[in-house]
Formats: structure tokens, sequence, C-alpha cells
């Protein structure tokens, strides 16, 4: 059944400055439909000496340390590319040295999130001599040549980071 675009009312209830909850009271429904209100945010692919470098971090809402590409959220007034490079030189000590190739922006989760996420690959970086790790989070390293293990071990936690992955795979980029 396609329904199309339907009228509805809407409270937002502000969680805290990076999520709202949305509830979306729809004509003849019994429950309102609810959603989060996100920030957009970005994730990397970096490589580095034919290794692409990993996050591994402890997730608080998944209660587990997650295996990851770098990624965090754009700020106020920050591109998705400055983003990119903010949290590729905080999270793994890198610094591109190659123009990026930009995938498309996609929707994170279009049934309960209305954030994006913006992807970036860049094939050739540069390690900061003057890097500090940021508390929590520690750097891994893959060989390009790997990677296929890694997609079908399924170290990967965050799905959509293994999708963004196999498309190089697929395209012969890594």
């Amino acid at each position: 059944m396609d329904r199309g675009k339907v009228e509805f009312q809407e409270e937002v209830f502000n969680l805290n400055p990076w999520v709202d909850l949305v509830k979306r009271y729809i004509p003849d429904e019994i429950e309102p439909y609810v959603h989060f209100l996100a920030q957009d945010y970005v994730t990397v692919i970096a490589i580095n000496n034919a290794r692409i470098a990993l996050v591994r971090q402890f997730r608080i809402a998944l209660d587990i340390d997650t295996i990851e590409l770098p990624s965090g959220l754009i700020e106020p007034g920050q591109s998705p590319l400055q983003a990119a490079i903010k949290e590729l030189g905080e999270e793994v000590g890198l610094i591109p040295s190659s123009e990026p190739f930009v995938f498309p922006v996609q929707y994170v989760d279009s049934a309960r999130l209305s954030n994006r996420v913006h992807a970036f690959f860049f094939d050739k970086t540069d390690e900061d001599p003057n890097w500090i790790p940021e508390r929590g989070i520690s750097r891994h390293w893959v060989n390009k040549d790997e990677i296929q293990g890694v997609l079908e071990s399924g170290v990967l936690t965050i799905s959509s980071h293994s999708g963004m992955l196999a498309i190089l795979k697929t395209l012969e980029v890594i």
C-alpha cells in the first residue's frame, strides 16, 4: 500500500545537545510514530602505507567495544569534509594527502533515525608525528589485501562501514 505523504502533528522533546525525540501523530493511528532527530555525521576510510585505519572504542549504547571506521558528528558551521579531516586527525592521527572520493550522502536508518552519513575515502594519508591518541579510542590497522577477510569475518560492528568497504573492494579501489 503506497500511502505517500501523510499529514501529522508533531511533538519534539530535546534530550540533549545532539538528539531530539520526535513523536508524530498520524490520523487514524493509535500509537504515535517515534523517531530520533540527530546531527549528521561523517565516516572516513583512509589508507596509509597500504593499510586501512580502524578504530576500537567502547560504545555505551551497545555496551560493547566496537571496531569501526573513524567517524564523528558534523559540528555546526563545519562542512562534512572539514569534519572528516578533523575526525581522521583526532581518532587515528592521519592527515589526508589526496583528494577524497566522496560517497553519496545516505540516511542511516530511515525507520527511526533522520540523520545522514557523509562518507569520504582518502587513498593517501600521512601520519601526524604530533598525534596524541584520544582517551578511550585505539587505532588499528588492516592491510588492504586482508579486507575481504575482515568483511567476511564480521569483525566490523557497523553495517554501513562494511558496505562502504565492500563498495571500494568491488570497484577494486582497495
